[in-house]
């Protein structure tokens, strides 16, 4: 069985898990933080984005993953892929800088150091399951160039994915 067959066999014969590999809430706590925090957006324009973003959450009854993947890489790393893209024709990887990607990356540390924190401050506009969790992988390994890796992290997931499971069952 696939791996990705064998996530799908878990989700249907033993309960639903959303899963996400980036936070649903990176959107207010990581790209609108740092255009605040740069300038690039006035406080008048956060408050009518943060305003907006937790009426669709409520009014959607959005609910936020059990479990996001955080694949964590170096800003220095990003700053290769990214010269490697732009050297190949990639217009948009041309315009980030080195700085952008830096602040960027601080932004998802703050995140993911906090992620209980930043959840609780989220459940009275979303449902968020009370054992929603993050898990960290690392990503300095290019998964384009090394797609064995990928199957690592999906073991790791997989696994992750079963202990949740199993303590909801206990």
């Amino acid at each position: 069985m696939s791996e990705a067959g064998s996530v799908t066999w878990m989700f249907e014969q033993k309960g639903v898990i959303i899963i996400e590999d980036r936070p649903f809430v990176d959107g207010p706590e990581v790209f609108v933080k740092r255009m605040i925090e740069s300038g690039e957006m006035p406080a008048a324009h956060a408050k009518l984005y943060r305003t907006l973003f937790h009426q669709t959450l409520r009014n959607e009854h959005i609910r936020l993953p059990d479990l996001t993947v955080y694949l964590r890489t170096e800003p220095d790393v990003l700053e290769r892929r990214r010269a490697k893209r732009a050297a190949e024709g990639d217009d948009y990887a041309a315009t980030i800088s080195l700085e952008y990607l830096r602040e960027i990356h601080d932004s998802y540390e703050s995140v993911a150091a906090n992620w209980r924190r930043t959840l609780l401050a989220y459940q009275e506009h979303a449902i968020v399951p009370p054992d929603a969790d993050l898990i960290t992988l690392p990503a300095e390994i290019d998964m384009m160039e090394h797609p064995d890796y990928v199957h690592v992290a999906a073991g790791t997931i997989r696994e992750k994915v079963r202990r949740m499971i199993a303590a909801r069952r206990s």
